[in-house]
């Protein structure tokens, strides 16, 4: 029998595990999932990690780092055994580890079950879009978790030999993510806040504080040099150098632009910035870490949205050390409490799962809304020449719905480049110049959103005539071609 405290605070959390359950509900919508899939499907088939891109028209003769091959592995073989329906589950354990992560740091700081609950369910809410893509990014977002409480054990002089696991931790983060660099920049803060302390208080550290900066700095090398730990091995760190360089792509794509505040989550990531600067200013003391993980988490999340975590996670570290002092506060949990916990979240999903009649099928009917299924159907059955000019957003969905066909574009920013990336989308856009683009030339059809500039332009243009519409997309094949 529990106390009353105890069915309190499971209630508590069970609302809060809740709100990361319920991404089970939400579609099938992320457009890179397809060229995950297919890269998984490849990895697969062929037994070798692919160095050159075969499935658009430009990766041929150029060196193609699949940085998330161990991801597209898992994805691919989730779908070989539950179909769509095997995507949802991964996706949904996914959030559901991120929060259990995120709570369990909180937890270890802040001894109000309450607070606790309440910081991890602002959080989820700020996250929420971020939790219903079908990206790595959620696998990334769980190891920046697992390097915090790292960091935060060894300023709070908890460390043990568990922190020595971390390099194992970027070793198989280098091969699922790019954003391990994430990881070893927060690494970079911890290490640059006592040498700051130290500078404006005009002292050396004292002995305590060098043989902890010493373990971070040895950290942080073995770290480093675990994520040399992939086929790719020095050339993921051209990836990082190319994404940095890029600029032009934060103002075309919407998950790279700033908040735009049109939706619930951008205004709890407001809250819990506001919330944590609240927190830090009642501080007496200022702890420098702190203060520069909230700087670089503002500059991050709210440059593009994509990154807002970097921000959540860093309000959620400050809220939960609202004194700035070590928290042993809080007791672990007993084993029926969190028996208890996870068998009613198990609940929560079967019940979510089943009311929503969540079947492959139904998946394959909502992915209609958002994909040209019917478009890319036609294609399959007749026998056009490629290869496709297509617009960025639907290039994954056709590498995986149509493997025949070389596509001219999809989301893999890095093998495209900028100057291509924003060629295709002026294209796309009807801009001046449109018709001589030589991959328009040279493509056998056009696959495009019905309502797009340029398809407006090819129905006025007597090389191209249009062979199939859909309420979502329109197909063009060249003149005189059956």
């Amino acid at each position: 029998m529990f106390r009353r405290f105890d069915l309190f605070s499971m209630f508590v959390l069970i609302v809060m595990f809740a709100i990361p359950a319920g991404t089970i509900t939400a579609p099938l919508s992320e457009y890179d999932t397809g060229w995950h899939l297919r890269t998984g499907q490849w990895i697969v088939e062929n037994r070798a990690i692919p160095e050159a891109d075969t499935f658009s028209t430009v990766g041929q003769d150029r060196l193609w780092v699949a940085y998330s091959w161990l991801y597209d592995v898992g994805v691919y073989g989730a779908f070989q055994t539950l179909g769509l329906v095997g995507i949802l589950l991964c996706r949904t354990a996914l959030a559901l580890f991120i929060v259990m992560a995120l709570y369990f740091l909180v937890r270890r700081r802040e001894p109000s079950v309450v607070v606790q609950a309440g910081i991890v369910a602002a959080a989820s809410v700020a996250l929420w879009p971020l939790l219903v893509s079908d990206r790595p990014g959620l696998v990334s977002m769980i190891f920046v978790i697992w390097t915090l409480e790292a960091i935060l054990a060894l300023r709070e002089g908890r460390a043990h030999g568990k922190i020595w696991l971390l390099p194992l931790v970027y070793a198989l983060w280098a091969n699922v993510h790019i954003q391990w660099v994430h990881g070893l920049f927060i690494m970079g803060l911890a290490w640059l806040a006592p040498l700051i302390d130290a500078a404006v208080a005009r002292r050396s550290l004292t002995v305590a504080e060098r043989r902890d900066w010493l373990k971070l700095t040895a950290l942080i090398a073995a770290c480093s040099l675990a994520t040399l730990c992939n086929p790719y091995h020095i050339h993921l760190y051209d990836v990082v150098l190319t994404y940095a360089q890029q600029k032009e792509m934060y103002q075309r794509f919407e998950e790279l632009k700033s908040i735009a505040f049109r939706q619930p989550a951008d205004w709890f990531v407001l809250g819990l910035t506001c919330a944590a600067c609240f927190a830090l200013g009642r501080r007496q003391k200022l702890d420098t870490f702190d203060m520069l993980l909230l700087l670089a988490g503002c500059y991050f999340s709210f440059h593009a949205r994509h990154d807002t975590w970097f921000v959540v996670l860093a309000a959620c570290v400050i809220l939960s050390r609202r004194a700035g002092s070590v928290s042993d506060r809080s007791a672990p949990a007993c084993l029926p409490h969190w028996s208890c916990i996870l068998l009613l979240a198990a609940s929560v999903l079967t019940a979510r799962f089943f009311l929503h009649g969540i079947s492959d099928d139904r998946l394959q009917t909502e992915q209609a809304h958002e994909f040209p299924v019917a478009a890319a159907e036609f294609l399959e059955n007749s026998g056009l020449p490629g290869p496709i000019f297509n617009s960025i957003d639907w290039g994954g969905y056709l590498i995986w719905r149509l493997p025949h066909y070389q596509v001219g574009i999809d989301g893999r920013a890095q093998l495209h480049g900028e100057q291509r990336t924003r060629r295709c989308m002026d294209v796309c856009e009807g801009r001046p110049g449109w018709s001589d683009d030589p991959e328009l030339r040279g493509a056998g059809v056009v696959l495009l959103q019905k309502n797009a500039p340029l398809a407006e332009l090819l129905r006025r243009d007597p090389r191209w005539r249009q062979v199939h519409t859909s309420d979502i997309a329109v197909v063009f094949a060249l003149s005189g071609r059956n």
